[in-house]
């Protein structure tokens, strides 16, 4: 992963369309990097039938006991989803 400024455009999510149906609204730059992360964070591993292994397991830890190895659990399952599906 690199830290060149990289300059990308999109589908706005959740999807709008413009122009009576026409046009797609896109998002460019942070905005699609915050939207593409959101859209990681809150898919289920498994839950993309073509992309089975796309996503990030956050529930799993929704009533657990908040501690230390939580947090670097969280951390850990965080960077990884991050390194293996967004190369921005």
């Amino acid at each position: 992963m690199t830290n060149e400024n990289v300059s990308t455009t999109g589908w706005a999510f959740p999807p709008e369309f413009k122009n009576q149906g026409k046009d797609v609204v896109l998002v460019s730059d942070e905005v699609e990097i915050k939207q593409s992360l959101e859209i990681l964070f809150s898919t289920e591993i498994k839950e993309r039938l073509q992309h089975p292994e796309f996503g990030c397991d956050l529930k799993s830890f929704l009533f657990s006991e908040v501690n230390n190895n939580l947090v670097i659990e969280i951390e850990n399952m965080i960077v990884n989803a991050v390194y293996a599906h967004e190369p921005r």
